[in-house]
């Protein structure tokens, strides 16, 4: 019976009128929002619906609308609810098997609902609590699909922010779907700073906790669903990042036992070691890519996925809380329906090109506010940054049908991605501004062709450009600031042996000034700084299109330097 539903402060009652949408209970609360069962008596379909209702910020009064608890939150409700319809309108571009559907969004009661459909099954957490761990033959048939549908969703530039067993519902033919994306916690998290209320903790990573959104991407999605899987073969989550952090910080040993310890004989070494490697608690230590990480489960597995085999046969628990159906909807209600279409506006690979070059991975920690931050533009002279900033003209590819046709010109996204990158890349917009940078755009170019050696050069160059900042920081004892630009070398390309290098040179310089000892190697460090300057200004330069009055390109580096200065 609807009565019977979970008692929410807050909530809707049954038989409220929500548009053409009727309320017929809660199926659950989080700490943005409740959700409930509802009919929709246009199509006359059960859906589920997603009310933005953050319990920290906001409250109903008598009249059923939703307002701020204050007036000095009601710019962080603003903005949360902003972020809750754009997260809906992305989702609804999504047509994944194992990824929520959204139907609509619309906006009432002064906040917004988003509506889904009503997915029949029970949550992996509920399971997990019945069942306590799954054996390994129903593992490809939960991991596969969840994969795939991350890839779909990291390609667009999006990442979901809250994975765990709660959030991925198993259908009752045993498929599993994602659920309650948190693109609203971002803004939450950036302006009240009461983290520990907004991640899910043992699920959520370091870089959650800091409250910055360019420091997370999919290596922070990827910990979330190893955390899962982790729950998923030992019964028990891991240890939260909090608390991994501290302990890192003051004993010097990371407290997290990883699940080739606990699991170990029970499940394949390899599945294990895959886990242990998407909880890694510095982000640069773990998979980059869903695609790179699912080749550890594919070694294991196959290529093939198979479903997984989970009973359901008994009526899902929302069913049997929830049965009875109201009235019909008031007319007077469906009177104030607003036009909320949520179509796609253009080619959906234009699209694609155009969202994923929002996500930028930027994993350094914050700059200490005393100090002044990173600009990467700063000494860039004013005529070269000019010029950079001019769109670059749209890139072609020829194509022709016949042999005697002549060719005909269309866009190519992934040539007009490396040409943007290049004119960044003059005007030293390294990884900022957020939405338009060399790095973003390579991102970009890797989403639509993973292979891609031209982005993958142009991420090492970037990350040489650090390297160079770092040694000239080191040269100048300014090690802290050193220990930031190195830092952010890692973050973009962890594998480059010269980060590895430089990492041993802060390290040496920093003991040699602890100790009260002289410095021997500050010309080392500068000509070492220059080496890895004429490496970045070297692909720079090679980017750039030809002068006619000079086509030939130059090669070394050293031009480009001298006309930056560091």
């Amino acid at each position: 019976m609807a009565g019977n539903s979970p008692h929410v402060a807050n909530a809707l009652q049954p038989g409220a009128a929500l548009l053409w949408y009727t309320v017929r209970g809660v199926i659950g609360q989080g700490a943005f929002g409740i959700t409930y069962l509802a009919d929709d008596t246009n199509l006359e379909r059960q859906v589920a619906i997603k009310e933005f209702l953050p319990t920290q910020l906001a409250t109903r009064d008598a009249s059923q609308s939703v307002e701020p608890l204050s007036s000095d939150l009601s710019g962080n409700f603003d903005d949360g609810l902003r972020r809750f319809v754009d997260e809906a309108r992305t989702l609804a571009q999504f047509e994944h098997p194992n990824i929520v559907r959204v139907h609509n969004v619309f906006e009432a009661n002064n906040t917004a609902y988003m509506v889904m459909r009503f997915e029949d099954g029970e949550s992996l957490n509920s399971i997990l609590k019945a069942r306590v761990t799954l054996p390994e033959d129903e593992l490809p048939g939960l991991i596969f699909p969840l994969l795939s549908g991350l890839e779909a969703v990291h390609a667009q530039g999006f990442i979901h922010r809250d994975i765990k067993p709660a959030n991925i519902f198993i259908r009752r033919d045993g498929s599993p779907v994602l659920l309650d994306f948190g693109s609203a916690r971002e803004s939450l998290e950036d302006q009240t700073r009461t983290l520990t209320n907004f991640v899910s903790q043992g699920y959520a990573p370091s870089e959650q906790y800091t409250g910055k959104s360019n420091s997370q991407g999919p290596w922070t999605d990827i910990y979330g669903l190893s955390a899962t899987l982790y729950r998923a073969v030992t019964g028990k989550s891991p240890v939260d990042a909090v608390e991994r952090g501290q302990e890192i910080a003051h004993e010097g040993a990371d407290p997290y036992t990883p699940a080739a310890e606990i699991s170990n004989g029970e499940y394949s070494p390899g599945v294990l070691s895959a886990i242990d490697h998407g909880l890694a608690f510095r982000a640069s230590d773990r998979p980059a890519t869903i695609g790179e990480w699912r080749q550890s489960f594919e070694d294991v597995f196959g290529p093939a996925t198979t479903p997984m085999t989970v009973p359901l046969t008994a009526p899902s628990e929302t069913q049997a809380r929830i049965r009875s159906k109201p009235g019909p909807i008031d007319p007077a209600a469906a009177a104030r329906q607003r036009n909320m279409l949520l179509g796609a506006s253009g080619a959906v690979l234009i699209l694609l090109v155009l969202v994923a070059m929002k996500l930028t991975r930027t994993e350094a920690p914050p700059a200490d506010e005393t100090r002044p931050p990173i600009v990467e533009n700063e000494s860039a002279p004013a005529e070269i940054a000019d010029k950079a900033a001019e769109p670059a003209p749209p890139a072609t590819v020829e194509t022709a049908t016949d042999e005697n046709e002549s060719p005909t010109r269309t866009p190519s996204p992934v040539a007009d991605l490396i040409a943007g990158a290049a004119a960044d890349l003059a005007a030293l917009r390294l990884t900022t501004p957020t939405d338009n940078n060399a790095y973003g755009k390579y991102q970009a170019v890797l989403a639509l062709d993973p292979g891609n050696e031209m982005a993958r050069r142009g991420i090492a160059a970037i990350a040489s450009r650090y390297v160079e900042l770092t040694y000239r920081s080191i040269g100048q004892a300014r090690f802290e600031q050193a220990g930031e630009y190195l830092a952010k070398a890692e973050s973009l390309s962890a594998g480059l042996p010269a980060i590895a290098e430089a990492r041993v040179a802060l390290d040496t310089a920093r003991s040699a000034a602890d100790g009260g000892e002289a410095d021997a190697g500050n010309a080392a460090y500068e000509a070492q700084a220059e080496v890895m300057g004429k490496a970045f200004g070297a692909f720079v330069e090679e980017q750039q299109p030809a002068d006619a009055a000079a086509p030939e390109k130059r090669s070394r580096g050293d031009t480009f330097l001298k006309r930056f200065g560091n």
